[in-house]
């Protein structure tokens, strides 16, 4: 309310003052615009633009002048991803559009299997689920999480029964081979690329694949039929261990029986020694039992720098077999920090006093995180590049070698924060995040307002083989190289793993202080091939990666890329121009654009990304000049139009003022040597039209009088 009462009341006031510099302003626009058509040999800008700029203009005016009263400009949506690769990096490249889209994920509901049921294998499993959103439903998946912890894409369906796939359903059949524990679930797509996974109670349903039951042989005697008791199973042998990691040891043995029912593993840590027995005596406790043909067995969750010993033997309904030989192993030192990583808030954000704020990170460890804490460098505090400014702000305790968590604050003390997560393995070892070698900082403002501010963009990729989803980067559009009127947005993903990707970007934006994901891309799956003939030259490659480029000729085409032309220093411009499939061809198939071309300061740069064909250097001085000399007259002309304007508007006020001068001095002059009385009321008269008392005295000078006798009268004044 405030800030409207000042803007309108300095509007009230001003604007009478301000409509000749709008005039002028307009001109300005249409001028230059229609010089640039000129030069450029392209449309110049209609009415409408020259009014849409003007307002802009006017915007940002008062913006400085009463504050930011919501003048942000539009969020983009990142639209028109794709990629190029080179060997292993994945260059995505995206256009800008503006909106403010649609955010919400579909809703999505498991229906069967549920409650842990069990099946054998290769048994026929129908998986059900149902998506629904108020834009239409484009695509459901089957992804199902194996014993091993891997999430596979196992299916996917695109047509449904309903016309408008507002709600959606899909069934999935499914046969399982290898035993086990495992987990199912639905992603859904809606129709702005958002997705989402379904759950039970926060957990993917589970369901277990059991070995076929063998049925005991019977001995047939007439009509009666007879059971014959089962041997002992053959023991196992062959045991042998594999050190992992840290905490974890993988067991295999070879299995000669037949009739098993599994096989029993026993482990040992301590060895007592007594004085009268040569051998050592080792207590030994069973830690596990697998099922039949299950001839492996990983170890977990065990000390590191620890010796532990192993033997097995297998079991059915007549009993245990003889033991294995025993095995023995040593875990190894875990001497590795956790890996950390930010994702929000970034870019240094601003949020509002007592408003909620969303910190999250994740960390990952091959021998596990048991605790994630939040530290806050709160702004009295020195020291942001280091632990000794931060305070433990929270704490969650954790589980499992990959988390992600989110901390919820609020802050009252206005001023500039920093923030950072610090991880804990199981094995001591710690670790903080960084970006870019620093804590990513925050601002806390005073004041309220559901206002949505433009951050960023965060950039997804999902490995169809494993499953797993991760955030690449989230950054600001300058980090991203993005230019909403030209070239895109443009990150490389390196040094990618061989595999099938899919990839998207969403807009991130701030709204009421709390950072959050806006509009989303289209999804694109990109293949990673593994590099043929890499770390050797191949044949004529001369080293290093030749591979198949060192045979026969290059298929490569190049695909360049110009950034912006440069500052106009010494009559030349210079930019730079890459290649995105990084060819490296000796004789270039596309030839490179020029990166040096002439100019001149008064000179707007052309769009042009080179030469036109048949267009020679001699041509491009002579537009210079030409375009030189059209700005030069232009420039003449705006200031006898800014001349003439400013005359009319206060042509009144400097004849005012000149009748006033005269009429003062007509009266000054009158009574020069006449009347006290008279001189003194004229000199009232001309002080109060707003003559200085400068002015008035060299005036009484000039007619005559003395300094004493000025003096004398304007202390009567």
């Amino acid at each position: 309310m405030v800030e409207r009462f000042i803007t309108n009341k300095f509007l009230k006031h001003n604007m009478k003052k301000w409509w000749p510099l709008l005039i002028i302003f307009i001109l300005i626009l249409s001028i230059a615009d229609a010089s640039y058509a000129t030069d450029n040999k392209v449309t110049g800008n209609t009415f409408a633009e020259i009014i849409d700029k003007l307002v802009t203009g006017i915007k940002s005016i008062f913006k400085n002048v009463v504050g930011d009263e919501r003048f942000d400009w539009i969020i983009p949506k990142p639209s028109n991803l794709r990629s190029t690769t080179n060997e292993q990096d994945v260059r995505l490249m995206w256009d800008e559009d503006s909106g403010s889209g649609d955010i919400n994920k579909p809703v999505i509901s498991l229906i069967s299997p549920i409650n842990t049921p069990s099946y054998e294998r290769n048994a026929q499993i129908d998986f059900t689920c149902s998506a629904s959103d108020e834009n239409r439903i484009v695509k459901i998946e089957l992804w199902i999480k194996t014993s091993t912890g891997n999430l596979n894409l196992e299916g996917t369906q695109t047509e449904f029964t309903d016309d408008n796939n507002l709600i959606a359903s899909a069934t999935f059949t499914k046969s399982f081979i290898n035993q086990g524990s495992y987990q199912w679930t639905c992603k859904a797509y809606d129709t702005n690329g958002n997705s989402d996974f379904g759950a039970i109670n926060g957990e993917y349903p589970r369901f277990t694949i059991k070995a076929i039951k063998v049925v005991e042989e019977y001995r047939i005697q007439g009509a009666a039929a007879q059971e014959i008791t089962p041997s002992i199973p053959s023991p196992p042998s062959n045991l042998q261990t594999g050190v992992l990691s840290a905490s974890k040891i993988r067991l295999t043995w070879d299995d000669f029986s037949s009739n098993e029912l599994g096989f029993k593993i026993e482990r040992a840590l301590s060895i007592i020694t007594l004085a009268n027995s040569p051998e050592p005596i080792t207590s030994w406790e069973e830690i596990a039992q697998t099922d039949t043909n299950t001839a492996v067995y990983d170890d977990e969750n065990l000390l590191q720098d620890t010796t532990y010993r192993y033997r097995v033997r297998s079991f059915n309904a007549a009993g245990n077999s003889a033991y294995s030989n025993t095995a023995m192993a040593t875990t190894l030192l875990d001497i590795t920090n956790p890996v950390v990583s930010l994702i929000s808030p970034i870019n240094n954000p601003s949020y509002y006093a007592n408003a909620p704020i969303d910190f999250t990170c994740s960390a990952s460890d091959e021998e596990g995180i048991n605790k994630i804490e939040l530290l806050i460098n709160p702004p009295t505090a020195i020291n942001v590049d280091d632990e000794s400014g931060f305070l433990v702000e929270d704490t969650k305790q954790t589980v499992g070698n990959a988390v992600t968590v989110t901390f919820t604050k609020s802050f009252t003390q206005v001023g500039a924060y920093a923030w950072n997560c610090k991880a804990n393995d199981n094995n001591g070892n710690v670790a903080f995040g960084s970006i870019k070698g620093r804590s990513p900082e925050f601002n806390i403002q005073l004041a309220s307002s559901d206002k949505e501010i433009f951050v960023g963009y965060r950039i997804y990729r999902v490995n169809k083989e494993a499953g797993d989803q991760q955030i690449l980067i989230s950054n600001t559009r300058q980090f991203f190289g993005c230019d909403r009127s030209l070239l895109g947005c443009f990150y490389t993903d390196e040094n990618v793993i061989p595999g099938r990707y899919d990839y998207y970007v969403k807009s991130l934006i701030s709204r009421g202080g709390v950072e959050q994901e806006s509009w989303s891309s289209n999804i694109i799956e990109v293949k990673v091939l593994p590099q043929s003939g890499s770390g050797g030259g191949g044949s004529g490659g001369g080293g290093g990666g030749g591979g198949s480029r060192g045979t026969g000729e290059s298929t490569c085409t190049e695909n360049w890329l110009c950034g912006d032309w440069g500052e106009c220093i010494n009559s030349k411009q210079t930019r730079a121009c890459v290649d995105l499939n990084n060819c490296g061809n000796a004789v270039e198939k596309t030839p490179k654009p020029t990166e040096l071309r002439s100019c001149t300061d008064l000179q707007a740069p052309p769009d042009e990304t080179g030469l036109e064909e048949g267009q020679d250097q001699g041509e491009i001085d002579y537009e210079v000049q030409s375009s030189s000399t059209q700005q030069i007259i232009t420039i003449v002309v705006l200031v006898v139009l800014i001349v003439s304007i400013l005359s009319i508007v206060f042509r009144k006020k400097i004849f005012k003022k000149g009748n006033k001068v005269q009429e003062a001095k007509t009266q000054i002059k009158s009574s020069a040597h006449g009347d006290y009385e008279s001189t003194k009321k004229a000199v009232g008269n001309a002080k109060s039209q707003g003559f200085s008392d400068n002015d008035i005295r060299k005036e009484l000078q000039s007619k005559g009088w003395t300094r004493d006798q000025i003096n004398e009268i304007m202390k009567k004044i």
